[in-house]
């Protein structure tokens, strides 16, 4: 009897060892972007290698808390080194307010384009007063842009494109970084009422 009874629970979806992973709170009503962090356990491309290198994810959601774009490769890692309290460090977990105008426009030429890539980075600051890493670190200017993918005269694509560390910011391929902005683009068309929302960095 306590078998035939214990087919009727039985469980139609199983995983052994599966964790699970808590989703970071979404704002409806708004576009927002979460950020998650993770170390690949790799050594970075870089001079000075890590023996984990801090990669990320981007995942950006709609008004209505649907997921409909996302950056699977990301580097949040910065010149200045781990400790996410100094300037030019790594990019500080926490929530961040994205600008009214979320997209500064790229340069078609010169040093930002270099830095930043030809495509336009998202823009976003912390929120003054909610205590968290973002807040307390009173940093700034931290964005999610491409660049040092590009021949420096020619500015003609690289064909191993890595991603290099930045002076804070985030960084993705310039591919898709233009992506990005494409999404936003036709977004923005078609819900021009929906204001940008809040970005998460999270682990």
């Amino acid at each position: 009897n306590i078998y035939e009874e214990g087919k009727l629970n039985k469980v139609k979806t199983f995983a052994c060892n599966k964790k699970e992973i808590a989703k970071p709170s979404i704002e409806s009503g708004t576009w927002n972007v979460v950020i998650t962090e993770k170390y690949t356990g790799n050594n970075c491309e870089h001079e000075k290698p890590r023996k984990n290198c801090r990669r990320g994810k981007i995942d950006v959601y709609d008004h209505n808390k649907k997921l409909v774009f996302t950056v699977s490769d990301c580097l949040l890692e910065g010149v200045a080194g781990e400790d996410r309290m100094k300037t030019n460090s790594d990019a500080p977990f926490g929530t961040y307010a994205i600008s009214s105008t979320p997209f500064i426009m790229g340069a078609n030429s010169g040093q930002k384009r270099i830095s930043y890539g030809p495509n336009p980075r998202l823009s976003f600051e912390p929120i003054n007063g909610s205590g968290d890493e973002a807040d307390k670190s009173n940093r700034s200017l931290i964005r999610i842009h491409g660049g040092r993918q590009e021949d420096k005269t020619t500015y003609q694509p690289l064909s191993n494109p890595v991603l290099k560390r930045t002076q804070g910011c985030i960084r993705v391929y310039d591919t898709d970084a233009k992506d990005f902005y494409d999404w936003w683009v036709k977004f923005h068309k078609a819900n021009p009422n929906v204001k940008p929302g809040k970005l998460k960095i999270v682990k």
